[in-house]
């Protein structure tokens, strides 16, 4: 759902949106919505939570911790709003991935080259998975396809024997600016048709608080 910024860097158009897989589904543990078989927000159908004992073992104990949770309006608002937040990402996301504005490019070889333009067009192979939501080995294959296509080159790391160099060519390069461009117009469209400039405004300072790289986290 949300972009990622551009400032500073040589990328064309947004972040597709990488904190989800390609299907639109949040990625990782981290971002499934946890809403239980009776409804409960964030708790496991066996009444246990993220780092808490199971309660299935206790036939009774997962019900009643449900219910006391539910009971507490600040615990129903957080949860709310995170339910919210994903339901509003996976929303957008399916409708960009479905956009006809990726060319000949794929999503995942888009978050590649975006990924890279960001990091001024060279970055270690590890570097980029902290930017795209690929296990190593799918990351390593990716990278292989994009370079036999001749939109990366790889290199020995000089600063470290041990890891390898990406860089985009100009093929590369050009097919993210082809396709970031298109994209970041879609955003763009759909988000001013929903939200005015002030609840955008709004929008990018609470998601960075929240994600700890806001005004608030950076006082702390």
């Amino acid at each position: 759902m949300s972009s990622r910024s551009t400032r500073g860097s040589d990328a064309a158009g947004p972040g597709r949106g990488a904190a989800a897989n390609p299907k639109g589904r949040p990625a990782g543990a981290g971002g499934r919505s946890t809403r239980g078989s009776e409804g409960d927000h964030a708790v496991r159908p066996d009444g246990g939570g993220v780092g808490q004992p199971s309660a299935r073992a206790r036939p009774g104990a997962a019900r009643g911790v449900a219910v006391a949770r539910s009971a507490d309006p600040a615990w129903a608002l957080a949860n709310g709003a995170w339910e919210a937040l994903l339901r509003a990402h996976t929303g957008l996301l399916r409708r960009f991935a479905a956009a006809p504005v990726w060319g000949e490019l794929s999503m995942g070889d888009y978050d590649v080259l975006y990924t890279l333009a960001k990091a001024g067009g060279t970055a270690p192979v590890g570097a980029l998975e902290r930017g795209v939501l690929l296990s190593q080995p799918g990351l390593s294959r990716l990278v292989d396809r994009l370079v036999a296509r001749g939109w990366l080159a790889k290199a020995p790391n000089p600063a470290d024997g041990r890891s390898v160099l990406v860089s985009l060519t100009a093929e590369g390069r050009a097919a993210q600016r082809r396709a970031g461009r298109a994209h970041g117009d879609h955003v763009a469209q759909v988000v001013r048709e929903r939200l005015t400039a002030e609840e955008q405004a709004a929008l990018r300072g609470l998601c960075a608080k929240l994600a700890g790289d806001g005004p608030a986290a950076q006082a702390e």
